[in-house]
C-alpha cells in the first residue's frame, strides 16, 4: 500500500510539471500570483504606496485577462505564452524599480 501511494505521488508530480500542464498556463498564474505577493510585501514594508500598488495590481489584472483570453480555445500557444511572458517580465520590471529605486545618477559637471 506505502509503495503505490508513493508511485501515485510522483506521477502526479511528473504529471504536473510536463509541458502539456505548462501549455494551460499554470506557470503564467504561478508568475502573477508571485508578483501579487510582491507588491503586497512592498506595501507592508513601506516601499511602495497604495496607490502604487493599485497601478501595479491594475497591470497584472490586465495580464490575466490576456492569460484566460488566451485560455478560450482550451490551450496558451507558444506565440501568446511569449507575449504573456513579456508582459509578465516587464511587470516584474516594474515592481522591482518602484520598490528599489536608484539614485540619480550624478550629473556630468556643468560647463563653466
Amino acid at each position: 500500500m506505502n509503495r503505490s501511494i508513493k508511485y501515485l505521488v510522483g506521477t502526479l508530480v511528473f504529471m504536473l510539471a510536463s509541458p502539456s500542464f505548462a501549455g494551460k498556463g499554470e506557470g503564467v498564474q504561478r508568475r502573477l500570483q508571485n508578483q501579487k505577493k510582491r507588491i503586497d510585501m512592498g506595501v507592508k514594508k513601506g516601499k511602495l504606496t497604495e496607490q502604487q500598488a493599485a497601478d501595479l495590481k491594475q497591470n497584472i489584472d490586465k495580464i490575466e485577462a490576456q492569460k484566460n483570453e488566451a485560455l478560450q480555445d482550451g490551450k496558451i500557444s507558444k506565440e501568446e505564452r511569449e507575449k504573456l511572458k513579456g508582459e509578465l517580465k516587464q511587470s516584474s520590471e516594474q515592481i522591482r524599480n518602484l520598490k528599489n529605486p536608484k539614485a540619480p545618477e550624478e550629473s556630468a559637471p556643468a560647463a563653466q
